[in-house]
C-alpha cells in the first residue's frame, strides 16, 4: 500500500510539475533584442508626447509641458522651439519637406510652422472645435490634411489654411486614429469609441466595416504598406485582422486575448508589432498568429504609443504612459555557410548586437585554399579575414574552398609526395643549366594533365582543360595555347632533352603554364608545387 501511496503521489508531483511546464509555454520569450532608455525628461519638462522626422530617423521631436523640442543626434542634444504657452497633443513632420511642421493643441486648434519650428501660424479657419488630437498628411499630396478629435474628422486640401468638417456617415464621433491608404490615398480608415469606418472618397463619406468585431472600443488601427488589403486593429480584448480592406475582421486568439492592445504597428515587411496597456511589446512574424514578448529592459510596459524607424525597419522607439523614452536595438543574425575544404571562426547562426562588430577568421585545410569569400551575395575574393563593422542588418558570409594538389619533390630523390602521400619515381629531378627538370608525367599526371609524345616530331604535348603546351626536344621555344614562348627567357640552353631514354621537361616552364606556384628551396633543393595557384 505504502509503495501504490508513493507511487500516486510521484505521478500527481509530475503531473503538476508538466502543467506549469505547459503553462508557461503560453508566454514565450523572445531575444530579439533589448529596450535601452533614451530619454526620460527633457531639461525638467514632463514628455507628453514623441516622434521621428520620417526621412532622417537621427532628427527627434519631443513634447513636454515646457514645449516643443528638437533632437538632430538621436536625442544626445536638444534644441528648444518653443510653444511653451499651448497644450500641445501631437506633431507631425511632412515626409517630403521636413521644415513643413504641424501640431495640434487643447484649446488653440493647429499651429503649422514652414521654417522647420522656428516660427508658427494657428491655421483654423473652418474648425468648429480647438481640441484637436492629431493631424496626418497624406503621403502623396501633402495639400491634403487631416485632423482628428473627440468631435470627429476635419479635412483641409490646401495645407491647413482652410478646413470642413467630414463626419458625413459617422455614428461615432469619438476618433483614436486616422490611417491613409499609402497605394490608394483615397481611401481612408477611422479606429473610433464605436468600431471602425472606411471611405473611399478622402472622408466625404463614411461606412461601418465592423464584421466580425465584437469589441467596438478601438484602440488603433495600422495597415501593410504594402498589401493594403491587411490592417490589424487593437483593442481592450485583444486583435483583429483583416485581409480583405476590412471586409471582414478575425480575431486572432493567442497571447494577446483579453490583453488591453494600445498600439498596433505593421512595418513594411509585415512584421507585427502591438503596444499593450501593462504588459509591454509584442512582436508576430506570421501575420498574428503568434507572438512572442520583446520587453527586455523595457522598465515601463504600459505602451503609449510605438515607432517603427523608416530608415532601418528593425529600430522601434516606444513612448510609455510614464513619459519615458526606450530604442530597441534587435540582436541581428550573421548566418556563416563554408563548403567544403576549410573552416570559418565563428561558424554557424551568430547573434550580433546592433551597432557592435564582428570579425571572421577563414582556415582552409591543407590540401585546400580559399577560392572566394561571399558576403550577401556579393564576391569578395580571396580573403582569409573579414569583419562586419557596425552592424545594423542580418548578414550571410559563404566560404568557397578549392581543392589543390601539392606536390613536393627533391634533387636526387627517387621518392616524391603528393599530398603528404608518397610516390616512388623512377628517375629522380635532376639540375641541368641551373635549371629542374624531370620526367614531365609525374607532374602532369597528379595535376589531371595528359601527355602526347610524337616521335616524328620529337615533340611533347601536355594538356590540362583548356590549355594545351608543346614541347620540342632541343628547342629552346614552346607553344602555349598555340603561342610561341621562350622556355627560359634568361637562359635559351634550357630546353627538353632526352637522358638515358627518358623525356626530360623543364618543371617550372610546364608547372606555371598549367596554373600551379612553384617554389624553389635551393637549401634543401627541394621543389613544391602547388594547383591551382
Amino acid at each position: 500500500m505504502r509503495k501504490t501511496k508513493n507511487l500516486i503521489i510521484l505521478i500527481i508531483f509530475v503531473f503538476f510539475i508538466f502543467s506549469l511546464y505547459i503553462s508557461n509555454m503560453k508566454k514565450v520569450y523572445c531575444s530579439d533584442g533589448e529596450w535601452k532608455r533614451i530619454i526620460s525628461d527633457i531639461y525638467g519638462g514632463y514628455i507628453n508626447y514623441f516622434t521621428i522626422n520620417p526621412t532622417d530617423s537621427k532628427t527627434m521631436y519631443v513634447i513636454t509641458n515646457n514645449g516643443i523640442f528638437i533632437s538632430k543626434d538621436s536625442g544626445v542634444s536638444w534644441e528648444y522651439l518653443g510653444l511653451s504657452e499651448y497644450i500641445i497633443n501631437s506633431i507631425i513632420i511632412d515626409n517630403k519637406n521636413s521644415n513643413l511642421i504641424y501640431v495640434s493643441t487643447d484649446g488653440e486648434g493647429i499651429l503649422k510652422s514652414v521654417d522647420g519650428g522656428k516660427n508658427w501660424e494657428k491655421m483654423n479657419d473652418g474648425l468648429t472645435i480647438s481640441n484637436i488630437d492629431n493631424v496626418y498628411i497624406d503621403p502623396k499630396d501633402n495639400n491634403f490634411i487631416y485632423a482628428i478629435s473627440w468631435g470627429g474628422v476635419y479635412k483641409s486640401e490646401n495645407k491647413g489654411k482652410n478646413w470642413k468638417k467630414i463626419n458625413e456617415g459617422l455614428k461615432s464621433l469619438r476618433i483614436n486614429k486616422l490611417v491613409i491608404d499609402p497605394l490608394n490615398t483615397n481611401i481612408l480608415y477611422l479606429a473610433t469609441y464605436g468600431g471602425v469606418y472606411k471611405s473611399i472618397n478622402q472622408g466625404e463619406n463614411w461606412l461601418e466595416i465592423n464584421n466580425g468585431i465584437k469589441d467596438l472600443v478601438i484602440n488603433d488601427i495600422d495597415i501593410n504598406k504594402k498589401d493594403t488589403n491587411f490592417l490589424i486593429i487593437g483593442t481592450s480584448s485583444g486583435i483583429y485582422i483583416t485581409n480583405n480592406n476590412g471586409t471582414n475582421w478575425e480575431f486572432k486568439e493567442n497571447i494577446l486575448s483579453d490583453i488591453n492592445v494600445n498600439v498596433v504597428k505593421v512595418d513594411i515587411n509585415g512584421i507585427l508589432y502591438v503596444g499593450t496597456l501593462g504588459n509591454g511589446v509584442y512582436k508576430s512574424i506570421d501575420f498574428g498568429e503568434n507572438f512572442i514578448e520583446i520587453n527586455d529592459n523595457l522598465g515601463d510596459l504600459r505602451i503609449k504609443d510605438l515607432y517603427i524607424d523608416n530608415i532601418n525597419q528593425k529600430i522601434l522607439y516606444t513612448f510609455t504612459l510614464g513619459g519615458e523614452i526606450y530604442k530597441f536595438f534587435p540582436i541581428l543574425k550573421i548566418e556563416t555557410k563554408v563548403g567544403e575544404g576549410g573552416i570559418i571562426n565563428p561558424q554557424g547562426i551568430i547573434n550580433v548586437k546592433f551597432g557592435e562588430s564582428q570579425k571572421f577568421n577563414i582556415t582552409p585545410f591543407k590540401g585546400y585554399k580559399i577560392k572566394d569569400v561571399i558576403i550577401d551575395g556579393k564576391s569578395f575574393g580571396e580573403i582569409n579575414i573579414y569583419t562586419f563593422e557596425y552592424v545594423v542588418d542580418n548578414h550571410i558570409i559563404e566560404v568557397k574552398f578549392l581543392k589543390q594538389i601539392i606536390l613536393e619533390l627533391q634533387i636526387g630523390n627517387n621518392i616524391m609526395y603528393v599530398n603528404d602521400i608518397p610516390k616512388e619515381i623512377d628517375v629522380p629531378p635532376t639540375i641541368i643549366e641551373g635549371r629542374t627538370l624531370l620526367p614531365i608525367r609525374w607532374v602532369a599526371e597528379p595535376l589531371g594533365a595528359s601527355i602526347g609524345w610524337d616521335a616524328n616530331e620529337k615533340k611533347v604535348t601536355v594538356s590540362l582543360k583548356d590549355t594545351i603546351i608543346e614541347l620540342w626536344i632541343g628547342k629552346n621555344v614552346a607553344r602555349v595555347d598555340g603561342v610561341d614562348t621562350p622556355i627560359d627567357p634568361n637562359n635559351p640552353k634550357v630546353v627538353p632533352m632526352i637522358i638515358q631514354g627518358r623525356t626530360m621537361l623543364p618543371v617550372r616552364f610546364v608547372a606555371e603554364n598549367l596554373g600551379s606556384l612553384v617554389n624553389w628551396y635551393p637549401i634543401t633543393k627541394k621543389v613544391t608545387i602547388i594547383y591551382p595557384k
